[in-house]
């Protein structure tokens, strides 16, 4: 029996896109009013981490793999990026989703360091299904575990 999510703050967060993105806290998830019915991976990145971008094909492969069933936001946790690196990095690692850079985001980081005991490692990824989290990813992780996380929830 899962026990009732309670709500929490709600984020509207702006992309380094441009769009908004709206976030709401659960206590035991996350609810994004955008992509109800999609799994969505969280992945939280730094511009500055190596580790991070050797995952980046991985990354793309999955949203490839399962482009009708998920969606990826990235939120970029070191210091806040320029424009133009901004612009680097999504061309570079072909980061058409949602990527929102740390400045917009502090309170949610805040959240996830508190919920999920984030330490701080990067990369770090939550998995999450209707509103609930269902996998954590902390540090390298390969395409297997992620896609067998993916494949037992859809």
């Amino acid at each position: 029996v899962v026990a009732p999510s309670t709500a929490g703050k709600t984020h509207q967060l702006k992309t380094i896109q441009g769009s908004f993105l709206t976030i709401e806290e659960r206590s035991n998830g996350f609810v994004f009013p955008q992509y109800q019915d999609k799994l969505v991976l969280l992945q939280i990145f730094g511009k500055d981490c190596s580790y991070c971008f050797e995952e980046m094909p991985t990354i793309n492969r999955i949203k490839r793999d399962y482009a009708g069933n998920l969606q990826i936001i990235a939120i970029q946790a070191q210091d806040s990026m320029n424009q133009q690196t901004a612009s680097r990095i999504l061309r570079e690692y072909q980061m058409d989703y949602p990527v929102v850079d740390k400045g917009e985001a502090l309170d949610l980081l805040h959240f996830i360091r508190i919920n999920y005991e984030w330490t701080g490692v990067l990369p770090f990824m939550l998995l999450i299904k209707n509103g609930v989290t269902e996998f954590p990813f902390s540090g390298e992780t390969s395409y297997q575990e992620i896609d067998e996380a993916v494949q037992s929830l859809i």
